[in-house]
């Protein structure tokens, strides 16, 4: 019985150095000589067979692959828990707008929504089940939440938008019928969710990259995040800690950021910061090695 391997994991010490080894594919099959009868299916492989870590080929990743992966990590981590959404945006011939002008409409005709105008657009049936079954908690007259990350690639005609967004639902027929009506003839979309947990960011940012950022037929052309994605400024505070603990190995400089987003995304109250009470400090690795000044975090 022979494996093949195809699928992605991560180096646990460096993201940059990933391994492509592929999921295990038997090259018998029923009836052809040589297979054992009594062996199950390929899907009950699936989690078994893995290559040794020292027979997996590394590869090094571009500088715009990892300027990917730090942005969509980051903006997981900022909403950990909440609902992503893959949106895919397609491009068709003769549109009437760019595909920038199109999605800047769309951005403000989604932010301009409430679950009651998606609900006479597309709900039908009882309103009562649809709020509670889509937007629970909110408020019907509110606009729609959409926080963003977009990866702009060649695919397609003339390009396609590649969007990762935390925020309200949005039903594909009401985001097709708009994106036909702004830009006159593409109408082709997809929409996918999956919940973001802790521990979970890393292996979607890997994938994200994988997926958009890979050398492949399609070539990626750049990437834009709406303010709150994470925090404003989030890209240049991240490359300040990043060079303050350059003594650490990415992950635990990623340690030290997931703890920076957090206070700032959720601020303590008043009487207790948690950047400057220690939640970093506090770990004796960092305090023994002195990579943080103990009297400095608890002196000010």
């Amino acid at each position: 019985m022979a494996f093949e391997q195809t699928k992605l994991i991560s180096d646990g010490s460096n993201p940059f150095l990933h391994h492509s080894y592929l999921g295990e594919a038997l090259t018998g099959v029923a009836g052809v000589e040589g297979r054992d009868p009594h062996v199950s299916s390929l899907d009950n492989y699936q989690h078994n067979c893995t290559l040794l870590r020292e027979q997996r080929p590394k590869i090094k990743w571009r500088p715009s692959q990892v300027r990917c992966y730090n942005r969509v990590r980051s903006g997981c981590v900022a909403h950990r828990g909440e609902k992503l959404r893959f949106l895919t945006l397609t491009t068709a011939q003769e549109m009437t707008r760019t595909k920038e002008e199109g999605f800047r409409a769309l951005k403000e005709r989604i932010r301009r929504a409430t679950p009651l105008s998606i609900f006479r657009a597309w709900g039908g049936g009882s309103a009562h089940n649809f709020y509670r079954h889509y937007y629970p908690n909110k408020n019907p007259l509110s606009p729609l939440t959409f926080q963003y990350t977009k990866i702009t690639t060649t695919e397609g005609v003339s390009g396609v938008f590649h969007i990762l967004y935390f925020g309200d639902y949005l039903p594909q027929r009401w985001v097709s019928s708009s994106w036909e009506t702004l830009t006159g003839t593409a109408r082709v979309v997809d929409i996918r969710g999956v919940s973001v947990q802790r521990g979970s960011e890393k292996r979607l940012s890997i994938y994200a990259v994988n997926q958009y950022v890979s050398t492949g037929q399609t070539e990626y052309v750049r990437f834009s995040n709406s303010w709150g994605w994470c925090f404003l400024g989030f890209l240049g505070k991240w490359d300040e800690i990043r060079r303050q603990f350059s003594g650490l190995d990415y992950e635990e400089r990623w340690g030290v950021w997931e703890n920076y987003i957090m206070e700032r995304k959720h601020k303590p109250p008043e009487h207790r910061n948690l950047w400057d009470f220690g939640m970093i400090g506090l770990n004796p690795r960092f305090i023994g090695e002195g990579v943080i000044d103990h009297s400095d975090l608890y002196g000010r």
